[in-house]
C-alpha cells in the first residue's frame, strides 16, 4: 500500500510540473509577438522623419544616427590657467574669479554655450585685469565660477572702435586704438587668439647670513639661554646688545624694614647729589637733602664743596635739638581766620562787611545778565535750593585781593529726564592748540588768551526750572524762574557751549571736522 501511495504522490507531482512549463512557455510567446507588434502611433525610421510625428524634422533623432559626434577638448596647461582667450562669439565678457572685479552686482542669469548647454552666471560688474604694460578695465562682465579659462568678447573692442590686426609676426596680434595706439599684445595658439596677463618672476636672488644681533632681534629677544638652544652654533662671546640687557635689568627689593622712630633726630636720612653742572650763580655744585624720619620734614643744604657735608649735618643736628627744646615765646601770635560755609556765618564773620558788599555784587550781575524773573507759587512747581559759596582771592604773592561770593543751585536735587537731559559738552584738545600756535607763527599773528566772566549766566536753558529766593534779598514770599543757567546746575556747561557755538558762528567760523572746538573763518580771504 506504502508503494502505490508513493507512486500516487509522484505522479500528482510530475503533473504539476508539466503545467508550469506549459504556462512559461505560452506567455514567453506572447510577449515576443507583442514586443514585435506595431505601435498604434506614427513613428521615425532611421534616416527617415514621419512628418505624422510630433516633433520637428530639426529634432527628429532618427535623422542624426549614423553621424559621427563632434567633441572638443581644451587641454590648459597650469601656468595658462590665468590666460585669456580674445573670442568672437561670446556677447560678453565671462570671467572664473571674483579677483579681477572692482565693482560687481550679484544676481543669477542662464547662460547658453555653443553646444545649447547653459551655464549660470552668479552675477556681473567691472573688471580690472593687469596686462603687459597696462591695467584693463571693462564694463558688464560676467562671473560665472564653472569656466576654466577667461573669454574676452571681441564685440567689446569693436563697439569702442578698436582694430584688431596682425602683428610682427604671423602668431602675433595686437590691438589698437582709432590712433593706432597698441593697448594689448597677444598670440595665435591653437586656433585661438590668447591674451596673457602681467605676471612677476623672480629671475635673481641672493642668501645672506644675518649677523647675530639680527637674529636675537628677529627671534623676540631671548635671553641667551634659550638663545643658545635655538642658534647652537652662533658664537654667544659676540653677542652685544645694550638696549636688551639694560631692559631686561631687575632691582632686588630692599630686606627688612627701618623701626619706627618714636622721636625727631632718631633716624634721618640723608643724599649727596653733585657735581651739577653748571654751576649756580652763588658758585654752588652739590646739595644735600636731609629727611626727618619722625616728621618726615625735609631740608635742603647747597653745597659748594663735599668737604662742608659734615660741617652742615652738625649745624643742622644742633638746630633741631634746639628748635625741639624751645618753649614758644609770649610774642608769637597765631591767628586762622577761615571763609564762612554759609550765608549765617558769613553774618557773625569778622569781614561781614566785605562778604555782604561781595554778595550785592553777586545779585547784580544776576539782575543785569536777566538770569530769573519772578513767579507765583504753585503746588505743581518743586523749585530747586540755592546755596552761598565765599572765597577770598588772593594774588601770586599770596596778597588779598578781592572778597568773593557765588550763588550756586544745589544740584543734586535735580532729577535726570525732568530737570535736565543732556550734560555732555565738547571741550578743546591740545593736539589742536600745538598746530595753532605753529600756523600763528608762521604767518605772524598776534595771540590773545580770553576770560568769559560770568560765562554760565549767558547759557540758555532747555528746561523750566524754579528756584526759592536765595538768601539775602528781601523778597521771600515768591519764588524765581530761571532764564539763564546758573552755577552747579548739571546742565551749565552744556548750555554755555551751546550760546558759544552761536557766537562763533554768527561771526562766520565754521568748527573743523578733527575737532569741533577748533573754528576756522568761512571767508577765504581771511586767512583763518
Amino acid at each position: 500500500m506504502e508503494e502505490v501511495r508513493s507512486a500516487i504522490q509522484r505522479n500528482e507531482e510530475n503533473q504539476e510540473k508539466q503545467e508550469k512549463q506549459a504556462f512559461m512557455t505560452k506567455k514567453k510567446e506572447k510577449s515576443d509577438s507583442e514586443l514585435h507588434q506595431k505601435p498604434n502611433y506614427p513613428t521615425c525610421r532611421l534616416g527617415y522623419h514621419n512628418p505624422l510625428t510630433k516633433h520637428s524634422e530639426a529634432e527628429c533623432q532618427n535623422l542624426k544616427l549614423g553621424k559621427p559626434t563632434t567633441s572638443l577638448l581644451c587641454v590648459i596647461n597650469q601656468q595658462d590657467i590665468d590666460s585669456i582667450i580674445l573670442d568672437s562669439g561670446a556677447s560678453n565678457s565671462m570671467f572664473n574669479n571674483e579677483k579681477h572685479f572692482i565693482s560687481f552686482i550679484p544676481k543669477e542669469e542662464e547662460v547658453i554655450l555653443a553646444d545649447g548647454s547653459s551655464i549660470k552666471s552668479l552675477g556681473s560688474g567691472t573688471i580690472c585685469i593687469e596686462l603687459s604694460h597696462f591695467f584693463l578695465k571693462i564694463n558688464n562682465c560676467l562671473l560665472i565660477p564653472q569656466l576654466a579659462i577667461i573669454l574676452l568678447s571681441m564685440n567689446t573692442f569693436i563697439a569702442a572702435n578698436y582694430s584688431i590686426t596682425k602683428g610682427i609676426s604671423s602668431k602675433r596680434f595686437v590691438v589698437t586704438t582709432k590712433d593706432n595706439k597698441v593697448i594689448i599684445n597677444g598670440s595665435f595658439e591653437i586656433g585661438n587668439l590668447i591674451i596673457h596677463q602681467n605676471k612677476v618672476h623672480a629671475f635673481k636672488f641672493s642668501l645672506s647670513t644675518p649677523s647675530t644681533t639680527v637674529l636675537h632681534q628677529l627671534s623676540g629677544h631671548p635671553s641667551l639661554e634659550y638663545f643658545k638652544k635655538m642658534y647652537p652654533d652662533k658664537n654667544i662671546s659676540l653677542f652685544n646688545f645694550t638696549t636688551c640687557n639694560l631692559s631686561k635689568m631687575t632691582k632686588i627689593p630692599f630686606k627688612g624694614t627701618f623701626p619706627q622712630p618714636n622721636c625727631k633726630l632718631e633716624t634721618i636720612h640723608m643724599d649727596l647729589c653733585g657735581p651739577i653742572s653748571p654751576e649756580s650763580i652763588s658758585v654752588k655744585k652739590y646739595f644735600l637733602r636731609i629727611l626727618d624720619g619722625f616728621s618726615h620734614f625735609i631740608w635742603i643744604f647747597f653745597l659748594t664743596n663735599k668737604s662742608e657735608c659734615k660741617d652742615y649735618i652738625k649745624n643742622h643736628i644742633n638746630r633741631v635739638k634746639q628748635q625741639a627744646n624751645s618753649k614758644q615765646s609770649a610774642n608769637f601770635v597765631e591767628a586762622i581766620v577761615l571763609d564762612p560755609k554759609s550765608f549765617s556765618q558769613e553774618t557773625h564773620h569778622p569781614d561781614s562787611k566785605q562778604w555782604l558788599e561781595a554778595i550785592n555784587n553777586e545779585l547784580s550781575n544776576m539782575k543785569t545778565h536777566q538770569v530769573w524773573s519772578s513767579h507765583e507759587q504753585d503746588k505743581s512747581i518743586h523749585p530747586l535750593t540755592t546755596t552761598w559759596v565765599f572765597k577770598r582771592k588772593t594774588d601770586a604773592n599770596g596778597n588779598l585781593t578781592k572778597y568773593k561770593a557765588r550763588l550756586c543751585v544745589r544740584g543734586f536735587n535735580q532729577r535726570e529726564g525732568i530737570d535736565y537731559d543732556d550734560v555732555f559738552s565738547q571741550t578743546g584738545r591740545l593736539a589742536s592748540l600745538r598746530p595753532l600756535l605753529t600756523l600763528a607763527h608762521q604767518h605772524g599773528f598776534q595771540i590773545d588768551q580770553m576770560d568769559v566772566q560770568f560765562a554760565f549766566l549767558n547759557g540758555i536753558l532747555d528746561k523750566t526750572l524754579y528756584i526759592f529766593y536765595p538768601d539775602g534779598c528781601k523778597e521771600e514770599s515768591k519764588i524765581l524762574k530761571l532764564n539763564k543757567s546758573l552755577y552747579v546746575l548739571k546742565q551749565s556747561p552744556r548750555c554755555w557751549h551751546n550760546a558759544l557755538i552761536n557766537a562763533l558762528l554768527q561771526m562766520g567760523l565754521v568748527p573743523t571736522k578733527t575737532d569741533p572746538c577748533l573754528y576756522y573763518s568761512s571767508d577765504h580771504n581771511k586767512p583763518m
